[in-house]
């Protein structure tokens, strides 16, 4: 993805296009381009999205960006304080070697800890080594295959309101159709989920009302930290974990078939059991839920 940001100039309006244009090694020229309406009234201001095919580490990106107007004519922007026919791009891309596993946090109301999974100490540990980024979910990209290059997306406290706009909605379940990973956790936020009909449509679960939870039983607790003791039981070691300090809040969760059931915990009041951690199988990809 290629990212854009125009910005009126003394003048009420514009309509025209932006194009990024690529050339390769021998003169051939493949371009993307998007149509722009900006007015002064409404703040003058836009994030535009192109896309361009990757290129190799020994390639020049070789990019360059064009404002026209209605009439296809270049029109004069301001780029770094200079005015400018055409913008060429002059920074390379990031490339990552194959053998990495590229993870992006895009959690905006937690401090989730996904990038300590790049941590030097966990080198060898995975079956490829992992690299994390942070992004902003309102500054991801409008089409699925500007997330192509990454393999797992964190979403922690997952409020759809995080992004800016349903395109953005639409690339994250794209890109989960063609092959992603997306971990959502969410208690708090989880109705915001459920009546999202985009969200709703990819999730493993049926949320029921949030609630708060005292004892998540053995492995949830023992995922959050809280020590334990082992006791036999029926001739096997059973983990009893400490209490909880306080209790959690919860969305109690129903799988929905056939999606796999990987944690749960039993309501103190009932004896039905609610899925805590769910993953299930969307187009080529996959979805994790995590209910607290």
């Amino acid at each position: 993805p290629v990212v854009v940001d125009l910005q009126l100039e003394n003048q009420a309006s514009f309509d025209g296009l932006l194009r990024v244009a690529q050339f390769d090694n021998d003169g051939d020229v493949c371009f993307d381009e998007v149509p722009v309406h900006l007015l002064a009234s409404s703040g003058g201001a836009q994030r535009y999205f192109l896309y361009i095919l990757p290129s190799g580490e020994d390639s020049d990106a070789n990019l360059r960006v064009d404002v026209l107007d209605e009439r296809g004519e270049a029109v004069t922007a301001i780029y770094n304080g200079v005015p400018k026919r055409t913008v060429r791009v002059e920074d390379r891309p990031t490339s990552l070697e194959e053998e990495f596993l590229l993870l992006v946090d895009i959690s905006v109301g937690s401090g989730a800890h996904a990038g300590d999974l790049s941590d030097a100490e966990l080198t060898g540990h995975f079956h490829r080594d992992v690299y994390t980024s942070r992004l902003a979910a309102g500054d991801i990209p409008e089409h699925w295959i500007g997330l192509e290059a990454v393999d797992f997306i964190v979403w922690d406290e997952a409020d759809p309101a995080d992004f800016k706009s349903e395109a953005q909605l639409r690339a994250l379940v794209g890109w989960v159709r063609h092959g992603g990973t997306l971990v959502v956790a969410a208690a708090r936020t989880a109705g915001s989920l459920a009546t999202t009909e985009l969200i709703d449509a990819i999730l493993p679960v049926d949320i029921a009302a949030v609630t708060q939870v005292s004892n998540l039983g053995a492995i949830p607790q023992r995922l959050l930290g809280v020590e334990g003791k082992f006791r036999a039981a029926d001739e096997k070691e059973k983990f009893i974990p400490d209490p909880l300090l306080e209790p959690v809040t919860v969305a109690p969760c129903k799988p929905r078939k056939p999606a796999a059931m990987l944690s749960y915990y039993s309501d103190d009041e009932r004896p039905d059991l609610y899925a805590l951690i769910t993953r299930h199988q969307v187009g080529h990809g996959y979805v994790v839920f995590c209910g607290v």
